[in-house]
């Protein structure tokens, strides 16, 4: 669970209650076979099987299926023991790529070093590779015998990392603030990039088992906004798709229509990361550059509203009144 405090919303949950990987969560991927034998549920338990014949990994990722700009995310996981086994929890900013791409490793493993538990925090550049904060937590225990709960709070300012809801780290680096997807992974390094490559010890097939992957946020990252538009000349049907692209970009949870809602014909409620604010300068210029319309005249034409509150509920709340709702 995150930090103490009431202002937290879940944001994304899957228990594995259901017998199948849900697909409107995640994508799947596994090679050098793509039937996906390599995961089952059993009992409310993810398993990602790798045996060096069908599986070399075994992974899934939320790509255009769900990503956050800050928060909680947490997972209850067991790694796997055997030299070359590698993988864990981790965000990395797949479905929207971008010059400088960053990655929070909650939990990354080595089988061959049991004992040691792994966090990052990198950037990654089209032509380079960093890493900007690569500490590691050895108390002694065998992170491959049971479950553990491994999570992260990220800011605009820091990473900072739990072990069974124990501080254990904090980036000490300023850090990326791009909208990111959740992973989980289980491979064999087959290259020995990260901890060396299997060998005669390795034993096969290896598991590794997930209980839960939850995202909080705070409930003051978010905001509510009216945007109006009196120019009747405006198609509404293209006002209405523009505004909901922005409105994506602008969001905490994408591709999905949830944040969006007619009032009327080009009048419409949006629920949008509190610093990806939608200004009126902001959607007069995306929406002018998509339906070749003048700014300045189109910026004439729209007011927007936004709702005060020191939380999300509150803003909420007041959005609510004012519509009548």
């Amino acid at each position: 669970m995150p930090p103490s405090g009431s202002d937290w919303l879940l944001v994304f949950e899957d228990d594995f209650n259901s017998p199948a990987i849900d697909t409107a969560k995640w994508v799947r991927e596994s090679a050098p076979v793509t039937d996906f034998g390599c995961f089952t549920i059993s009992d409310s338990i993810l398993r990602m099987m790798n045996d060096n014949v069908s599986y070399d990994f075994a992974r899934l990722y939320t790509a255009g299926k769900f990503r956050f700009q800050y928060g909680y995310m947490e997972t209850r996981m067991k790694h796997v023991a055997g030299k070359g086994y590698w993988g864990g929890f981790w965000t990395y900013q797949y479905d929207t790529p971008s010059t400088q791409v960053d990655e929070i490793d909650v939990s990354e493993e080595q089988g061959g070093s049991p004992t040691v538990h792994r966090m990052h925090y990198h950037y990654h550049l089209p032509t380079d590779y960093s890493v900007n904060y690569d500490p590691t937590y050895s108390p002694g225990t065998d992170w491959t015998q049971d479950f553990h709960v491994y999570a992260a709070e990220w800011t605009p300012t820091a990473v900072t990392f739990y072990v069974d809801g124990v501080e254990v780290a904090t980036t000490g680096t300023s850090i990326g603030h791009a909208p990111t997807n959740i992973w989980i992974e289980n491979q064999l390094d087959q290259a020995g990039v990260y901890g060396g490559p299997p060998d005669g010890t390795t034993p096969y097939p290896g598991y590794r088992d997930c209980d839960y992957v939850r995202v909080w946020q705070k409930t003051g990252w978010r905001g509510y906004a009216r945007v109006q538009c009196s120019d009747v000349t405006v198609n509404d049907a293209n006002f209405k798709a523009e505004l909901l692209r922005l409105a994506i970009s602008a969001s905490i949870t994408p591709n999905t229509k949830s944040h969006m809602r007619t009032v009327g014909v080009r009048d419409y409620v949006l629920e949008y990361a509190a610093d990806q604010a939608l200004t009126g300068a902001r959607i007069a210029n995306a929406i002018a550059k998509r339906l070749g319309a003048d700014e300045a005249t189109l910026l004439a034409t729209l007011t927007v509203t936004t709702y005060a509150g020191d939380t999300w509920d509150e803003r909420r709340a007041a959005c609510k009144s004012a519509l009548g709702l």
